[in-house]
């Protein structure tokens, strides 16, 4: 069965809206609506991390970067991931960004056969 992600979309362009707005609590319930329809849209956690970040909860933040980052990888979308990988380099979680950056090299060397 496949998952419709039409609402997990909606969402999440709502949750960009409110952020572009000053409206950040009303974002972040967004992005967690588009998550609670599709828990694998790595645009919804990339953005949730972000707003998180901003917060100051960076274990929260960057929970949702990696798992953003693995999603995009999984998808071969090497730019959302990479675009991952910065957001989570700037929480500090040392764990999770060594944890990204060997799947993106994995995964790139795989593309140039290394």
């Amino acid at each position: 069965m496949k998952i419709s992600t039409n609402g997990a979309k909606i969402h999440n362009n709502l949750g960009i809206f409110y952020r572009k707005l000053g409206r950040l609590d009303e974002a972040i319930s967004q992005y967690k609506k588009a998550l609670s329809i599709n828990p694998d849209y790595p645009g919804a956690h990339y953005n949730l991390g972000l707003m998180y970040g901003g917060k100051g909860f960076f274990s929260l933040a960057a929970d949702h970067l990696y798992k953003a980052g693995v999603l995009f990888l999984q998808q071969g979308d090497g730019k959302g991931a990479i675009k991952s990988f910065e957001g989570l380099k700037q929480t500090k979680s040392k764990e999770l960004e060594q944890t990204l950056f060997e799947k993106l090299y994995s995964h790139e060397a795989k593309k140039i056969n290394v």
